[in-house]
């Protein structure tokens, strides 16, 4: 059974038509867009060495060029011309921000990592707002991409995968908010870049300045997203861990929560993992011709 089985005929014509569309412009595409979009995939291996009519055989059936197409129009509603342009857009930001580029050695900060996975499978990127040393907003947007593509990275499937975040606000105190346009400019490549790739936002320990950044913040967020986002407003240890227990295994969740865990937070055991399947990720770009500077 394929992604697109229980979708309305209405539906699998407007894939089918984004992915014409793909088709047509996927020559123009560099080897780190592809890979952005598509993965190791068996269609973007061949580099350029196939015609547009052999792409198109091939693209016809092929699940990646589904799932992408798929996760574009769910983002705009199924609106053809709309899901398209969000595409392109993603493609530009890809040119213009270079987020291959954001390597694991210089991102290693004890506020924002990615560790463990949800009851769903789906990688848990990690965040400690009152850990956050550096307030350089370019270096806050930078961690938070490379923190997304990690976590990407660590999927069963990239291309069919989700991610969720763990939001512990322990600790929190105003000196440790991020500016409001770092927060808009990480909603607005969440949504426009990392499309449809958000499980679920777990927020536990959440200060009174969450309430009000929150009510500043959600009316950029859609109603789909929001629904997404889980808060436990309680600092009742057993309430927070009954909470937890609902999205998290108990081996993921952080050993103060729950004597059962095994898991603290180490930094270099962390951060030496993550720079290993960094090195790897790399590599493989590289066999795909994208250039490091």
């Amino acid at each position: 059974m394929t992604v697109i089985t229980k979708l309305a005929d209405e539906s699998k014509k407007e894939i089918q038509e984004l992915k014409e569309l793909i088709v047509k412009e996927f020559s123009t595409y560099s080897p780190y867009q592809k890979y952005f979009l598509f993965g190791d995939n068996e269609i973007i291996k061949h580099k350029g060495q196939l015609t547009n009519e052999q792409i198109t055989e091939l693209i016809k059936e092929n699940i990646t060029f589904t799932c992408c197409a798929l996760r574009y129009l769910r983002a705009r509603d199924f609106k053809l011309e709309k899901a398209h342009q969000l595409l392109k857009g993603t493609l530009q930001w890809l040119e213009e921000f270079k987020p291959y580029q954001f390597r694991s050695k210089q991102m290693r900060g004890d506020s924002l990592y990615v560790h463990g996975f949800d009851k769903w499978n789906r990688p848990l990127v990690r965040m400690n707002p009152s850990k956050q040393k550096d307030f350089n907003s370019e270096l806050q947007i930078k961690t938070t991409v490379y923190a997304l593509q990690s976590a990407i990275n660590r999927m069963e499937d990239p291309n069919l995968g989700q991610l969720s975040w763990f939001v512990d606000f322990e600790g929190f105190q105003m000196k440790h908010s991020p500016s409001l346009s770092v927060c808009k400019s990480v909603i607005d490549i969440l949504l426009n870049h990392f499309v449809e790739r958000l499980g679920y936002c777990i927020v536990v320990n959440a200060p009174k300045a969450f309430h009000w950044l929150w009510s500043l913040l959600s009316p950029f967020i859609p109603s789909v997203t929001k629904e997404k986002v889980k808060i436990c407003w309680s600092s009742d240890k057993e309430e927070q861990l009954k909470f937890l227990k609902q999205f998290i295994d108990l081996k993921y969740v952080d050993k103060k929560f729950c004597d059962e865990s095994e898991f603290e937070f180490n930094h270099e055991e962390i951060w030496n993992e993550d720079e290993e399947l960094d090195n790897k990720r790399v590599e493989k770009l590289k066999k795909f011709g994208v250039v490091f500077e």
